[in-house]
């Protein structure tokens, strides 16, 4: 985490907490309850965004805070910004940014659809860089949250986004796996980062938008889509009054430039992708070294691993030769039968099966198991009724008694899997 000023949770601000007596008391028994793992760095105010987003539950708010520590560790979070640089294609052509305050101090995180052309970009980057790109972005906006507390005395803790949907279509929503990688990213944001937005402005949203925000709207919960305000024609009025026209760029009716009217140093707009930024130009794998199967439509294929040792790690790599193919992980106990290899529906699930390209790009991953049982890697073509799906994929189990094999693996996992019973380290999968 950034090095939060350690400052009282009612420091005057316009979004302060109004607390009651009860409420007030939460605070110390839940500061007890996490003197193990707290840090200077935890102040009241930190912990009461999580027990406002657990409705003051002690118990949940415990277990939500020990779940976010744990993920900032393993993460990597709190050195983010200063030791990850993201790939040239998000950095460049990923559209949106963070620029300009409302009229109360709060940050503003701009989101763009205009020319977004996701599937190129998903050709470019692993999925696993998109999630640590948003992560990246929220670290920004925690750390403009200091700054403007510091500048203005003013506790300020909530950001502002606006959505500009002026060009968005089916297309951007409906590639393979993008909604399975907003849920994840969703999941994240809610469970790391709470009570940290304060209004969201749509803008300029076409007719297909309904129908776009119904996929969407199950990631959220209901205190956030409460905060998503969807602007009519006269939006600028309405947004005026929240932003100042100096902290919006002339493009959107303001009056900043930064350099120019888009105020292009701080929001980027998306621009071809050059092809030489293609993953796929950059590194095919080595099928004569690796097994081939041929996934018949309407079916699956499975590689199964028994895990015995806690710690144990999978590690997975594939590619098809042509179409795409879904992916996921499951686990059922020792001595359970397992019944139709084609369904998963009974079983654990560690990673949802999601439709990935990966006759573009090929997909990798590593899980850290850490509990006993049936594991099973799950390629699934039966969502297809026309294509069999030729895959080409290496796979390995690695126990934790193997220290030659295990030292190479990285500790920094990519993404957290919600079962609680593995962790994912390095992963291109949702």
């Amino acid at each position: 985490m950034a090095s939060v000023t350690h400052l009282p949770w009612n420091l005057e601000g316009p979004d302060q907490p109004q607390l009651t007596t009860e409420q007030e008391a939460c605070i110390a028994k839940l500061r007890s309850a996490l003197s193990d793992i707290l840090e200077p760095c935890h102040d009241d105010f930190y912990l009461i965004r999580f027990l406002t987003a657990r409705n003051f539950d002690l118990q949940r708010a415990e277990a939500m805070v020990r779940n976010s520590i744990s993920w900032r560790k393993a993460y990597g979070t709190d050195d983010l910004l200063a030791t990850w640089t993201p790939p040239e294609a998000l950095a460049k052509h990923w559209p949106g940014g963070l620029f300009g305050h409302d009229r109360e101090g709060r940050p503003i995180l701009w989101q763009l659809c205009k020319n977004f052309e996701t599937r190129t970009l998903l050709k470019c980057v692993k999925k696993s860089d998109i999630i640590k790109f948003y992560i990246y972005r929220m670290e920004k906006v925690m750390a403009d949250f200091e700054e403007q507390t510091k500048k203005r005395g003013q506790r300020i803790s909530k950001s502002v986004h606006i959505s500009d949907l002026d060009g968005l279509s089916l297309r951007m929503v409906f590639a393979p796996g993008i909604s399975q990688m907003l849920k994840h990213i969703f999941g994240i944001l809610e469970g790391n980062y709470p009570e940290n937005l304060r209004s969201s402005y749509v803008i300029n949203a076409p007719s297909i938008f309904p129908i776009v925000f119904n996929i969407v709207k199950p990631f959220l919960s209901a205190e956030t889509k409460q905060k998503v305000h969807i602007l009519g024609r006269d939006w600028k009025t309405e947004l005026f009054k929240a932003v100042d026209p100096s902290e919006i760029p002339v493009h959107w009716g303001g009056t900043a430039t930064a350099p120019d009217d888009l105020c292009s140093d701080h929001i980027t707009h998306f621009t071809p992708v050059p092809e030489s930024l293609f993953l796929d130009q950059q590194a095919k794998l080595e099928r004569e070294k690796m097994s081939s199967t041929t996934v018949q439509r309407g079916l699956s294929y499975n590689v199964e691993y028994k895990v015995h040792l806690p710690g144990t790690v999978i590690r997975w790599v594939f590619e098809t030769e042509e179409y795409d193919i879904a992916f996921g992980v499951y686990r059922y106990d020792f001595g359970l039968s397992r019944g139709n290899p084609h369904e998963v529906k009974d079983l654990e699930e560690v990673l949802p099966s999601t439709r990935l390209n990966t006759n573009e790009v090929p997909e990798e991953g590593i899980i850290r198991c850490l509990k006993p049982g049936n594991y099973v890697l799950y390629f699934d073509n039966t969502y297809s009724w026309v294509n069999n799906k030729r895959i080409f994929y290496d796979t390995e189990l690695i126990e934790p008694t193997d220290e030659k094999c295990l030292e190479n693996i990285p500790h920094s996992p990519s993404m957290d899997c919600s079962s609680g019973q593995s962790i994912i380290l390095e992963t291109t999968h949702l």
